[in-house]
């Protein structure tokens, strides 16, 4: 190869590395969101959890000494980190895919644009700019990945070298472990190759010390005498993730025709059965095509909303691995029209090659768009509005573990409302959260007897709890009915009074509060570009069911009818606003019949 192609190369090489890293910087969320909050609280909180997220935790460590930007804002630039590693290790893997079916000057730019193609889509871009994305996840996995592909067999250090970077990949995701153990078992089978003893044994060696390291520090942490939250052991994403609002999941099959289009998709459908059907692409095809079968195997279940996907790093790796087919069949179709003999097939060609780069820019520029609409303008208004309408020295008694996460992550990175104490209903058998909450307040012990006992609350308890501090709750449908008698609805909560009210003590609160929640309905409105955060909308949404179902089983008819209109500018053709209004309707004409 001569001088000048090689330095286009190492041209194309850096460019997969700087592009990424700038435009997912410049991107980058400077505030945390709901679905940044756990990973917030771990990482810069140093609160592992379980056994995944530690790379992301360590690095999130390490982004505190970045001496640029607020904590969450560097927290978010390791996803910038991870979209560049990824990219150029999908450009590395493209590489030698172009170049095993067809050596050409195409190579190296074809190799970019289907690293950069990958990388910059929306899908990509959303999860690389969020705090806690899982872009980590992926990058992790391609690095064990590429370093089964480039390290030489039969060499001990090197085998050393793939079990850490495989039990890094675990420790960060266990679905991108099952996506990479997938793609190795894959490409053994297409080459019918197995490893050497001392190989197993080098493998387990790197397999094994990052996880004795990690298990090391969880217990070390678990037992540390200044930790300022302990939620014990085995607990993390997976095990929160069916708890709060949740949404269906998004494939890679689908969110490349959404982000890219159909068009792309065929091509990198032709680069899949073109690699596949050739023998000396066949071995570093059929991995590729493994992340993309792991990807749609996975169950297409609900995801939580309000916490980072746990199957976003088999998504991105079936998206990087998509773009490589695509760019492997844009160099078969492009190859075979100049040297078809058919009239202005080199004219298609160039055209199809640079079809192919716009592809990036479209990608690139619905991204822009994606990022935008993700802002956390609206979780940043909630959570101001939110805590400041909770009483001093309240008392929240959460149903929903994203609220507690939310006020853990403003304690942590604001040092928002220290007076405020959150009881996460959910979590109160995690670790030693039972006595610190106890320590901080003596008069929940009646509560937390009662939700260790039976699960749910009693009214002596909460209404000794009322008398000591201002206490505030979700609804909960398997509370005993009478405990709905001492709630009063306010802008965000519902306040326990130790007595029971009636109904102009509701009307009351409500007139009396509803100014601040205006705030809140005006940045989540669908119609709000800047600060429709999706997330938070649907919190509100929760939030405003709930209170909706409560006041019309009180037949507050106003209240209800307001609150039904608050959740129609959320949710237009909402289901329970209209179950309120039909429901009122009725018993309006029902007393007007009896009356006549």
């Amino acid at each position: 190869m001569s001088e000048s192609p090689r330095a286009f190369e190492r041209a194309c090489a850096w460019l997969s590395i700087a592009i990424p890293l700038v435009v997912t910087i410049a991107r980058s969320e400077t505030s945390g969101d709901f679905r940044g909050d756990l990973p917030l609280v771990t990482g810069l909180g140093f609160l592992p959890l379980g056994m995944e997220g530690w790379p992301s935790l360590v690095l999130h460590q390490a982004s505190s000494f970045i001496p640029l930007g607020g904590r969450a804002e560097r927290a978010a630039w390791v996803g910038a980190f991870a979209a560049a590693v990824a990219s150029r290790v999908l450009f590395g893997l493209a590489r030698r895919a172009l170049a095993a079916s067809e050596r050409s000057a195409l190579g190296a730019a074809l190799a970019l644009a289907a690293a950069l193609t990958a990388v910059l889509s929306p899908t990509f871009q959303v999860e690389a700019t969020s705090v806690g994305g899982t872009a980590v996840g992926a990058a992790v996995a391609l690095l064990a990945f590429a370093a089964v592909e480039r390290l030489p067999r039969g060499d001990a250090r090197s085998s050393a070298v793939v079990g850490a970077l495989a039990s890094l990949t675990l420790a960060e995701s266990h679905t991108a472990a099952l996506a990479f153990g997938s793609a190795c078992a894959v490409r053994a089978c297409v080459r019918r190759t197995l490893p050497e003893t001392r190989e197993i044994y080098a493998f387990c060696t790197g397999l094994v010390v990052p996880q004795a390291f990690f298990a090391l520090a969880l217990v070390l942490r678990s037992v540390a005498p200044h930790a300022w939250l302990d939620l014990g052991l085995g607990l993390g994403q997976s095990s929160l993730a069916a708890r709060d609002v949740s949404s269906e999941r998004v494939t890679a099959y689908a969110a490349w025709l959404t982000d890219i289009g159909v068009l792309p998709f065929g091509l990198a459908a032709l680069g899949a059965v073109f690699g596949l059907g050739r023998a000396k692409t066949r071995a570093l095809v059929s991995p590729l095509v493994a992340f993309v079968l792991v990807d749609l195997a996975l169950p297409a279940s609900h995801v939580a909303l309000l916490l980072p996907d746990p199957f976003g790093p088999t998504r991105l790796l079936a998206l990087g691995a998509l773009g490589i087919l695509a760019g492997l069949g844009v160099q078969a179709t492009a190859l075979g029209l100049t040297r078809a003999r058919l009239p202005f097939a080199q004219p298609t060609a160039v055209l199809l090659v640079v079809f192919d780069f716009t592809l990036v820019f479209v990608g690139s520029e619905a991204s822009a768009a994606a990022t935008e609409r993700r802002a956390s303008v609206a979780s940043e208004v909630w959570t101001d509005e939110g805590l400041r309408s909770v009483a001093p020295n309240g008392i929240l008694l959460a149903r929903s573990e994203a609220l507690a996460w939310r006020r853990w992550s403003a304690q942590l990175l604001r040092g928002e409302r220290p007076d405020a104490l959150v009881v996460p209903a959910t979590l109160l058998e995690r670790g030693a959260l039972r006595r610190r909450l106890l320590g901080a307040e003596p008069a929940l012990a009646p509560l937390l007897r009662d939700m260790a006992l039976g699960g749910k609350p009693s009214e002596y308890a909460l209404a000794t709890l009322a008398d000591a501090r201002p206490l505030f709750v979700e609804l909960d449908p398997s509370w005993d009915e009478r405990l709905n008698e001492h709630l009063v609805p306010e802008s965000f909560w519902l306040r326990f009074r130790a007595n029971p009210v009636g109904r102009s003590d509701r009307t009351a609160a409500l007139v009396h509060t509803g100014r601040r929640f205006e705030r809140v309905l005006d940045v989540c409105a669908p119609s709000d570009a800047a600060g429709g955060s999706r997330a938070t909308r649907e919190v509100v949404v929760t939030d405003l069911r709930q209170r909706a179902l409560f006041l019309l089983a009180r037949r507050d008819r106003e209240t209800a009818l307001d609150t039904a209109s608050s959740l129609e500018r959320l949710s237009p053709r909402d289901e329970v606003a209209a179950k309120v209004r039909r429901s009122l309707d009725g018993a309006v004409r029902r007393g007007l019949t009896a009356s006549r």
